[in-house]
């Protein structure tokens, strides 16, 4: 072998090496890019079993603010009820006005004592939520809840959703369980 056809891969690796440190030195002085939001999507599971008649006014309350705030901004709301079992009272879709008035049908039955099923089966409220999420922009899944589950344990609903990047809230509403 010649010395000149042993240096070009030395001098072809040595560039590319200078290259690639000079890349990785001058994004430090790249400005930051901010991509533009596709727009975001929340879905509020809303406890309506027994345990929750105490707070009935608190959740109205809220669900009302959340559709006043929603209003005209785009961002796609969804609601999912449950007490034994889940349901979707609205699917997502932007927040028109007026749809506060009717937002706290969608959460709770007008009724304290109109419970279909017996029980909090949160496990499947929050995989009926994270199946209602559009693939859209940042997504959230919002749970109003005592915190008692009679049916599943909800671990097994939020891994799923925490891999897939959706963000899980949680708001406490009536009396915490007692610790066991």
């Amino acid at each position: 072998m010649t010395a000149r056809a042993v240096s070009w891969p030395r001098r072809l690796a040595l560039g590319l090496r200078v290259l690639a440190i000079g890349v990785v030195a001058g994004a430090v002085f790249a400005p930051d890019r901010l991509l533009p939001s596709e727009g975001s999507a929340v879905v509020y599971v809303v406890d309506d079993s027994h345990s929750t008649r105490g707070a009935r006014e608190s959740i109205r309350t809220f669900v009302g603010d959340v559709f006043r705030r929603a209003e005209g901004t785009g961002q796609h709301v969804c609601v999912v009820r449950f007490d034994g079992a889940p349901a979707l009272t609205r699917a997502c879709g932007p927040v028109d006005s007026g749809d506060a008035a009717s937002a706290f049908g969608l959460a709770m039955h007008e009724d304290a004592e109109a419970v279909d099923t017996p029980g909090s089966d949160l496990q499947s409220a929050v995989r009926l939520a994270s199946a209602a999420l559009p693939d859209l922009g940042a997504r959230r899944v919002v749970v109003l809840t005592d915190g008692r589950e009679t049916r599943g344990p909800v671990r097994d609903a939020v891994a799923p959703l925490s891999r897939s990047g959706v963000v899980l809230d949680a708001v406490s509403f009536g009396q915490a369980p007692a610790a066991t």
